[in-house]
């Protein structure tokens, strides 16, 4: 399985980027791993007649803006 990690900053609030993240790994079809405020982990749903290849896991993890300087 292969694994990334993407950390989402916004100058929306941390629960409107939540929300839209999800909204956006649901509208991909992936499986929600685990939700936390400030994390979610999400994996790739793989077709069983490509079961050879390993479905991609991925954190996003979500940073509030002031801890990115803007």
């Amino acid at each position: 399985m292969s694994r990334f990690r993407l950390t989402v900053g916004s100058k929306l609030a941390l629960p409107h980027v939540h929300t839209a993240c999800l909204a956006a790994i649901s509208r991909l079809g992936w499986t929600i791993a685990g939700i936390a405020e400030t994390r979610i982990t999400c994996q790739e749903l793989v077709e069983e007649s490509l079961s050879a290849l390993s479905p991609v896991r991925v954190a996003i993890v979500l940073a509030a803006e002031s801890r990115w300087g803007h």
